[in-house]
């Protein structure tokens, strides 16, 4: 088995190592979790520009339609020093609702 990651993940953990070592490094965490809003609304929008916040999300559903290793190469990238905490709206769970399985036809029982 080939555990390396894909040409299109190593380009995912790149730009997220670049962003954390420009724009996020570890005092900068520390001052925004001490901040009476707890979380950088711009570091939020720079997520959302990227397409990190729908990664899980399936692309019919307007994410990204990446998986789980896309999703751990982003979070292990951002995973040195304290975590950047998210607005209050989206610390409830996130990506799209589940969709009821698809059935080629029609089902009596329910």
């Amino acid at each position: 088995m080939n555990f390396s990651f894909t040409d299109e993940q190593q380009l995912l953990r790149e730009s997220v190592e670049k962003l954390v070592e420009a724009e996020y490094p570890f005092e900068v965490r520390r001052e925004r979790a001490a901040s009476e809003a707890g979380f950088g609304h711009e570091l939020w929008r720079k997520f959302a520009e990227l397409g990190w916040l729908g990664l899980g999300i399936p692309e019919d559903a307007g994410g990204v339609g990446g998986g789980p290793v896309e999703t751990a190469v982003v979070m292990e990238g951002l995973g040195p020093g304290p975590p950047p905490r998210a607005p209050p709206p989206a610390r409830g769970g996130g990506g799209a609702p589940p969709r009821p399985p698809r059935r080629s036809r029609p089902s009596r029982r329910w």
